[in-house]
């Protein structure tokens, strides 16, 4: 299993040495994709030119979602800042804020006031300590305190699966100077495929009421996805009956196979396609895929405007971490094939992406 850990292997492949070691140019290639992208972005700047910057200085598209269309002048300062930390002081500045649950997935500026929270900033990730609650159940017997994080990944990254490491609660010292720390054991891992968060619960026994905070609050998360999602694209179609008169395109080491293509009368395509990945991936479980964003379309230009089918129906033949075989159907489809493209979007090497966190000085309620 590949583990990008990025600050780490990003100084490696700055000095060479991470080909030395014998990663290989595959690893070089996906620590540099990971990395976050600086922004650099200064002076008195519209709100509107601050997300286009935001956009083309990172890659990741934010969307102005405020109803009333102004333009606010924002003084900015950023430097060298990561995504989500530019993206903060813009929102903050802009006097709005920030959601991550837009029913398209998108990230998106809204109305409502810039309320600052915890937040720990860790590569192409942020976590904000959105609720902290303490509660004394009666009936239980228990006390506890208990502490939501979000969990937010740059909208370029589209993971599939969330594992929550081991985590560390140190409470500050109580009234007698005693120190109450906990730990908390790794938890299975959740499905995140389409989203642009996850939160998690951390809950752990609640200190004496003399104890004003959480000193620290550490962590780590382990994030399976693609580096980035790649784009393939198969001209001047014609039937293919059998995987002997198929097509095969090949990039960064993921093959994509066309196995069949077929044209009924009434208008219905039919593609299988098979995927196969590079080797040394991360694992994954029977049930568990890496589909989520596959997607297949046929493509033409009629009369200067660009058509695009999009296929809704697929089934899924056979899945492994390593190939995937998919039969895919489109309807309404005007023959001939060979008017139309077909374009196939699949991951690139899928990699498990270690997330180290930190928090300190959370006041309790």
């Amino acid at each position: 299993m590949m583990k990008v850990i990025v600050p780490v292997l990003a100084a490696l492949a700055a000095t060479g040495l991470l080909l030395a070691s014998g990663f290989g140019q595959d690893s070089v290639t996906a620590v540099k994709e990971l990395q976050p992208r600086p922004v650099t972005l200064t002076g008195k700047v519209s709100l509107t030119r601050a997300l286009a910057q935001l956009k083309e200085q990172t890659g990741n598209a934010v969307a102005d979602r405020r109803p009333g269309g102004a333009d606010p002048l924002l003084a900015l300062d950023l430097a060298g800042t990561t995504f989500w930390q530019s993206l903060d002081d813009i929102a903050h500045k802009a006097g709005c804020a920030v959601s991550l649950y837009q029913a398209d997935g998108a990230v998106a500026l809204v109305e409502g006031p810039a309320r600052k929270m915890p937040v720990a900033y860790s590569g192409l990730f942020r976590l904000a300590a959105r609720r902290l609650s303490v509660t004394r159940d009666e009936a239980a017997g228990s006390h506890t305190c208990s502490v939501s994080l979000e969990a937010a990944w740059e909208p370029r990254f589209l993971p599939f699966y969330l594992e929550v490491g081991p985590i560390t609660v140190d409470f500050a010292p109580d009234v007698g100077g005693k120190v109450q720390q906990v730990e908390l054991p790794s938890r299975g891992q959740m499905h995140i495929g389409g989203r642009s968060a996850a939160e998690i619960d951390v809950v752990v026994p609640a200190p004496p009421r003399s104890v004003p905070k959480i000193a620290s609050l550490k962590g780590r998360l382990s994030v399976t996805g693609p580096v980035k999602m790649l784009d393939f694209a198969f001209a001047d179609l014609k039937p293919i009956k059998s995987s002997e008169q198929g097509r095969t395109e090949m990039k960064e080491g993921v093959k994509v196979a066309l196995t069949r293509l077929t044209l009924s009368p009434d208008g219905r395509a039919t593609v299988d396609v098979t995927i196969t990945n590079p080797p040394g991936g991360p694992r994954f479980e029977s049930y568990q895929s890496w589909l989520d964003n596959n997607r297949l379309a046929l493509v033409r230009v009629v009369n200067g405007k660009r058509q695009e089918l999009i296929a809704r129906d697929h089934q899924v033949i056979a899945l492994t971490a390593d190939r995937a075989e998919i039969s895919y159907s489109i309807a309404n489809v005007s023959a001939p094939l060979s008017a139309w493209n077909l374009t196939y979007r699949t991951p690139s090497r899928i990699v498990e992406v270690p997330v180290p966190f930190a928090f300190t000085d959370i006041a309790l309620p």
